[in-house]
């Protein structure tokens, strides 16, 4: 093969417009690329700050005394829309820890027992890795309460969390779905 028609075919192509059309799909790449990377980081970003709220149980049978802690075990901050707390199916009305404290009595009326309670307000951001106690009930002698007793009186409470993070999405905590994994 001659060599010479390899060159006279690049002499007579118009290397402006090639170079032109070029540039054109090199900065488009670099656009799609550029879009696609901002999406992922975007997407990275709402993932390191979704809050995840959960409970635990705590018992310290030797001294008759059981609590309930709320941890956000999530990355970021958890906002709380709404915090409503239900015995057998019916919600519990009233300010601050008035709810709780109606859920006590209403459960231990034949017990004697000292508590704490708490709440989470509307609109409290709750910090990744916080524990925060919602209530530690300690029983009196001589009225002492089995962990079982304790247990079938607490399955029939019901809380129910709708929290949310920075960037405005929306999630829910039910315990009444995770009493199973208790």
């Amino acid at each position: 093969m001659d060599c010479s028609y390899v060159i006279d075919w690049l002499m007579m192509q118009d290397w402006e417009s090639l170079t032109g059309i070029s540039s054109v799909v090199i900065a488009l790449c670099a656009l799609v690329f550029t879009i696609w990377a901002g999406w992922l980081t975007h997407k990275h970003n709402k993932l390191s700050v979704k809050p995840h709220l959960t409970t635990c149980v705590n018992r310290r049978t030797e001294l008759h005394q059981y609590g309930i802690e709320i941890v956000n075990n999530g990355l970021g901050p958890a906002v709380i829309d709404s915090f409503v707390v239900k015995l057998d199916g019916n919600e519990m009305k009233g300010h601050a820890t008035e709810p709780i404290e109606s859920i006590l009595k209403a459960l231990f009326v034949d017990s004697s027992y000292k508590y704490e309670a708490t709440t989470l307000d509307v609109g409290y951001s709750m910090p990744s890795n916080e524990k925060r106690p919602l209530v530690t009930v300690q029983f009196l002698e001589p009225f002492t309460i089995t962990p079982e007793d304790f247990e079938e009186k607490l399955s029939r409470c019901e809380l129910l969390i709708e929290y949310s993070n920075y960037y405005g999405d929306s999630f829910t905590y039910s315990w009444e779905s995770s009493k199973n994994t208790l």
